[in-house]
């Protein structure tokens, strides 16, 4: 992906897999699953969360878009 800083990339990459992560947990032990539109809320809700605990490069990204 060019012009977007790695710090971010790495970011974005990190918070993606651990929202996944929570998601198939939650799917395998609780036998409960969400809509792909409910995942992605919660992706942006939670990057919203990781910037305001101060992930400046993240912040950048999206402010990009």
């Amino acid at each position: 992906m060019p012009n977007i800083p790695r710090n971010a990339l790495r970011s974005l990459t990190l918070l993606v897999i651990w929202e996944m992560w929570k998601e198939r947990n939650a799917r395998v032990f609780r036998q409960y699953g969400r809509p792909a539109t409910e995942i992605v809320d919660s992706i942006k809700g939670e990057a919203l969360l990781w910037i305001k605990a101060g992930d400046t490069a993240l912040a950048n990204l999206l402010v990009r878009e």
